[in-house]
This record gives structure tokens, sequence and C-alpha cells, in this order.
């Protein structure tokens, strides 16, 4: 076997002080849809019928007070203030998706500021760059064992959504500078 090649250890770009804002974000509803495979398209053009969103896998779009984070192919998890919103997301027919309340099942926060990449990828693996993590883009990961959600809001600013049975863990760990 092969002894190991070790590349040069640069020093940390890490700042000694991180400075970042970690605020809990409202959801009041929270709506996932899954489509089934051969009604993708038409329970997307209903989304942007009901929403006023639409976005590619791997996206996100926010609009007011709702916000459309598109997770996989044909599967959506929409956050909303509008009751109204939610009860036309629940009421999609059954033979083309299938939507699920989960309103009391995740937790968001919004973590901003010069730093905040830098306190993101001490947890998750990924590239925090916005060449290679664009505004309006989002990554499934884990935080140490907790699943999350990231989408970058800006180039400082990120939403950071898990389930909320993890919900204090991942506050407390945002927190912990």
């Amino acid at each position: 076997m092969a002894d190991p090649v070790f590349a040069p250890t640069a020093p940390s770009p890490i700042p000694a002080d991180l400075s970042y804002d970690v605020a809990d974000v409202t959801a009041t509803y929270i709506v996932r849809v899954a489509s089934w495979p051969t009604d993708e398209k038409t329970v997307a053009r209903s989304l942007k019928s009901v929403t006023g969103l639409s976005g590619d896998v791997g996206t996100f779009s926010r609009k007011s007070v709702t916000t459309l984070f598109a997770l996989s192919p044909a599967t959506w998890l929409i956050t909303t203030e509008e009751s109204d919103i939610a009860n036309a997301l629940l009421a999609l027919p059954e033979d083309q998706a299938a939507t699920t309340d989960v309103s009391g099942g995740h937790v968001f926060f919004d973590v901003s500021g010069d730093h905040a990449h830098f306190k993101l990828n001490k947890g998750a693996i990924l590239d925090f760059s916005v060449s290679a993590f664009p505004v309006g883009t989002l990554k499934q990961t884990a935080i140490h064992h907790m699943p999350t959600v990231i989408a970058r809001t800006s180039d400082d600013a990120f939403v950071v959504s898990t389930l909320r049975s993890f919900g204090d863990e991942l506050q407390s760990w945002l927190k912990r500078r």
C-alpha cells in the first residue's frame, strides 16, 4: 500500500470571533407536497397558481409571507402565514399529489452576518462560497446528526431548517460561538 500524501497545512481562514446572528423564523403553516411522477408538471403549475412561486429542484423562492423549497424531484415544502394558501395546497387532488400539513414538524432559523457561512461550515460539509452555493439555492445535509435544509437568501444570510425534535439542539448549536 502506498504512503498517504498530505497537502500542506494552510492557516485557518476562520476568524477567532465569529460575527453572525440567529433568529427564529415564524412558519404558521407548513405543507409538504409530493406529486406522483406522472403528475409533477401539473402539480408544479398548481403550486405556482396557488402560491405565485415556482422553482427547480435545489432552489427556493419567496414572495411576501410564503416560501417554496423545491427539495427533490416532485417534492416541495411550502411555508406560509396565509391560511387560504395552506388550505388550497392541502386541497390539491389526491390523484396528483400527496399533501401533508407538517406545521408542527419543522423549525426554521435565519442565520445572517459576515461570518454566517463559517459557522454553518463548522457543522455541514458543504462549499458555502457564493459561486458553489448561489443565492436562491438550497442544500440538504446534516449538521452533526440533524437532518437539515439550508437555503441561501443573500450573500451573507441563510434559512436553516430541521425537524422540530432537533430544533432546540440546532438552535443551541447555532448560537454557540
